[in-house]
Formats: structure tokens, C-alpha cells, sequence
């Protein structure tokens, strides 16, 4: 092979390697769905390309600003564990009143079926002058979902955080439970509350599950008693 076929290979090979680089780049970005909504006629829904942390952690961020509200939303997931903790800012920029949905689902990786353990917590702070953050019918402010099916409800109906006058006020709740999974590839947070016009609020918290490790079944406790039996007789 002469010097000039060698340097050839060469070019082609390291640029196949990058292509595959760029490849295993575009294969490992994880994409989030958000969705948000008002009862004054606002409804978008975006794909949110998340960024890789450490570990199995993935990072979302999206800001939102209408001549409505703005809303500044940050999520950080983990789809092996799976758990996804939580950041919503809402301003309302009108003088009434508006209800408010947010939505973000995160692709999960497959769990074995089988039961799950979780727990959530969920803060809000409410800034303004004489405002109110409330729920929306009997529906919870916060909640999950695995799959289609909702596990965790947070701050519950009827809720209400009021400031009197100008400044803050704060409230939270958490719960933790267990579940049975049967499917679904998703792990999601759903918001719906009411805001006072010219209020601010802020939610933080998060969610995680765990899987339960599954009891030995009797057909293999009795097979590790034969077990045990026949290497003790050989003995």
C-alpha cells in the first residue's frame, strides 16, 4: 500500500468515526413534551430536547412569555429510576384572574412489572398584593402520572394560598405510597391552578418511584430447600 492509499484510509476512517460520534449524539438526545394552557384561549404544545447530566440525569428548560403571562420551566430527570424533580414560574401579566394548565411528560426506560414504591413533595410561593393561587374544581394543583395512570396528588382541592396586602406566602405538601405497574412508558407532572392577576408564583418539588424487589416465590423457596438438602447429604 503506497503512503498516499494509507492517508486515504486514513481520512475516511477518522471520518466515519465522527459521523458515528455525531450519530450516538443525535441517538442519545432525550425528548420531553410540554404543554401549556389558559382558560383565556392559550394552547401550544412543544418538544423539549433535553441536555445530558452526569449519570443518567437529563436537564429540560423552556421560557414562555405571551402579552398574558410568562412562565419559566425547568425540569431534571432520571428515566432509569425513574424520578423528576420540578421548577415552574408563572407571572400573570393581566389584571384578572387565569387558569392555568402545565403539562411535561419525560420518556421513561422499561420497568418490570410489578410493584413500585414513590414519593413526591410539592412547594409553591405566592408573590402580589391582595392575590390568591387556588385549584380548579376538584381537581389537585400538582400531580403524576406513570403511563396513563395518576398516582400522586398534591396539594389537594379545594386549596387556596392567599396574600393579604403586599408580599409572600407559602405552603407544601408531600406523600409517598406504592403502586402496582402494569405498563407504560412515560413519567409525568400535571399543574392546573387559578392565578390572581398581577401574581407571581413558584412550584418546586419533584417526584420518584422505586421498584420493590419481589418476594421469592414458593417454588423457589422449595427449590432452595432440595438444594440445601442435597448438598448437606453430600457432605
Amino acid at each position: 500500500m503506497t503512503l498516499r492509499q494509507m492517508k486515504t484510509q486514513a481520512c475516511f476512517g477518522a471520518t466515519a468515526i465522527m459521523l458515528s460520534c455525531l450519530a450516538t449524539v443525535s441517538q442519545a438526545s432525550l425528548v420531553g413534551t410540554l404543554s401549556v394552557g389558559t382558560d383565556t384561549g392559550y394552547g401550544e404544545t412543544f418538544e423539549v430536547v433535553g441536555s445530558p447530566l452526569p449519570g443518567d440525569a437529563w436537564f429540560w428548560t423552556s421560557q414562555i412569555a405571551t402579552s398574558e403571562f410568562t412562565a419559566s420551566i425547568s425540569m431534571m430527570g432520571e428515566p432509569g429510576t425513574p424520578s423528576l424533580g420540578t421548577s415552574l414560574q408563572v407571572v400573570n401579566g393581566t389584571t384578572e384572574s387565569m387558569e392555568m394548565s402545565v403539562d411535561f411528560i419525560m420518556p421513561i426506560d422499561l420497568l418490570v412489572n410489578g410493584e413500585l414504591e414513590w414519593s413526591g413533595s410539592q412547594a409553591a410561593t405566592l408573590n402580589g398584593t391582595d392575590v390568591i393561587l387556588a385549584s380548579v374544581l376538584d381537581a389537585s394543583v400538582w400531580s403524576a402520572s406513570l403511563g396513563e395512570d395518576t398516582f400522586a396528588m398534591l396539594l389537594d382541592a379545594p386549596f387556596e394560598l392567599q396574600v393579604n396586602g403586599t408580599g409572600s406566602n407559602a405552603a407544601s405538601d408531600s406523600s409517598s405510597g406504592t403502586l402496582t405497574w402494569t405498563g407504560g412508558e412515560t413519567l409525568s407532572v400535571h399543574y392546573l391552578f387559578e392565578l390572581s392577576g398581577g401574581a407571581s408564583v413558584q412550584f418546586n418539588g419533584g417526584v420518584g418511584l422505586l421498584q420493590v424487589p419481589a418476594a421469592p416465590s414458593i417454588a423457589l423457596l422449595l427449590a432452595a430447600g432440595i438444594v440445601g438438602r442435597t448438598r448437606r447429604r453430600s457432605c
